[in-house]
């Protein structure tokens, strides 16, 4: 019963064929939904030259996306891509073109986990950090959709099959499935089936063929997706999502054109779990920091980190738009991931970092920005403590997703399966 969330980590296989991913969290359950964030890191807590992030999802064979971008690290003159595929569940991009380093297509979902297939290795074992959605009471479905390419345009996104509560989104602002591009943006956000519909969604550019970086950035809570241009606004679009219904949702296109795709994550709950979002301030102290916006106990929680200082501010050739990252835990794994652009650099200044902690999140240069581990999981959010803070709260936007209940007061499978764990590393 429930809705039962794990998050985990491994390296990429360096060869290809079918890869195994699983985490005991799930106590024996079969996972109906998988989102994927790979970088260039290689090593926990060691920046890797080059900015590579690619970010994917898959409910099944037929249903899987991936997207990624890259800027080159050292050059007198920047190099920048990206790519959007329908066909791959994991895409890693090369450090020097827009062309796949590695990606891995959706094999199927087993017990606590799920099976990739590597049609195309990586010539690296980089970290790949995996959602594993479960639960008689999930509903799940990837996908893809167009955007109307008129602005109020509206599209009808009907293949979900239910009514979502939750839908993860991704862009890279392209036309064309499996087609490289210079110049990089991309897009991720969150959009909940409230009433009026609340949404989230931060978007990045960075500038191909200057002479020195030029990045540019948007974070916002009018839209659950965004296309930012080169001068951080959103004359690229705004995704408002709406008319959520039995078949689906719907996206209507805001300020800008552009017939882009999108990929997607459709969830539903049955109400077995609550879900909140919204738009959190980073601390300018150390120590710990409460977070109490969601109002109930999370079993996971998945934060879009900028470097930003205000929402739906266009910023422009601008060091606070070029580092992004993605933080993703529950209450015994905590993940990092980051790319960072140095804005004005002459000489391309670029890279990648993963780590085990729950916030690790440099500036664009490189220099030490936020770093965090989790503490705990409350009775209305979750507790994180800060070693490392900047002088000015930054905008990070949230998804968090409610512990399920437990039938007549027991425990569930996946309190079983981690009190198990507890267990044995503690030697009992």
């Amino acid at each position: 019963m429930g809705v039962t969330i794990a998050v985990t980590r491994v390296a990429c296989n360096t060869t290809t064929g079918t890869q195994d991913i699983t985490s005991a969290d799930l106590g024996g359950l079969t996972p109906k939904a998988v989102w994927f964030i790979v970088t260039q890191a290689t090593a926990d807590g060691t920046a890797t030259d080059h900015a590579v992030l690619g970010i994917g999802a898959a409910t099944g064979a037929s249903n899987r996306w991936s997207c990624g971008v890259f800027s080159e690290h050292g050059l007198a003159t920047t190099d920048t891509g990206r790519r959007i595929v329908s066909d791959e569940c994991v895409v890693k991009l090369n450090t020097g073109d827009a062309n796949i380093d590695g990606e891995a297509d959706f094999d199927s979902f087993i017990s606590n986990g799920v099976r990739i297939d590597w049609t195309n290795a990586p010539a690296s074992a980089h970290l790949l950090t995996v959602i594993l959605f479960a639960g008689t009471d999930l509903s799940a479905q990837a996908g893809t959709f167009t955007m109307p390419d008129s602005v109020d345009g509206t599209v009808d996104v009907n293949t979900v099959g239910f009514e979502p509560d939750v839908v993860l989104s991704a862009t890279t602002g392209l036309s064309a499935f499996d087609a490289s591009d210079d110049t990089w943006m991309i897009g991720h956000g969150v959009a909940l089936n409230t009433s009026p519909v609340q949404q989230y969604a931060v978007g990045f550019w960075s500038q191909d063929a200057w002479a020195s970086g030029y990045t540019s950035g948007h974070i916002t809570d009018d839209y659950g997706v965004v296309s930012v241009d080169w001068d951080g606004t959103l004359t690229g679009w705004g995704g408002e999502f709406g008319s959520f219904d039995a078949d689906g949702f719907s996206v209507t296109q805001r300020l800008g054109a552009g017939a882009n795709y999108v990929g997607f994550l459709a969830l539903a709950f049955a109400s077995a779990v609550g879900f909140s979002a919204g738009i959190i301030d980073s601390p300018t102290s150390t120590g710990n920091q409460s977070i109490t916006d969601p109002g109930f106990t999370p079993q996971a929680v998945y934060v879009g980190l900028t470097q930003m200082q205000a929402i739906n501010t266009a910023y422009s050739g601008s060091d606070q738009a070029g580092a992004k990252g993605i933080a993703v835990f529950d209450d015994d794994d905590e993940y990092c991931n980051s790319i960072a652009d140095e804005n004005g650099s002459a000489t391309s200044d670029t890279q990648s970092l993963s780590d085990d902690t729950a916030i690790n999140f440099p500036q664009d240069d490189g220099l030490s920005g936020f770093v965090a581990s989790f503490v705990s999981f409350d009775a209305n959010g979750w507790t994180w403590n800060f070693s490392a803070v900047m002088g000015t709260a930054t905008k990070w936007w949230y998804l968090a997703i409610e512990e399920e209940a437990a039938a007549g007061g027991g425990l569930t499978e996946r309190g079983i399966a981690r009190g198990v764990l507890r267990g044995i590393g503690r030697g009992v």
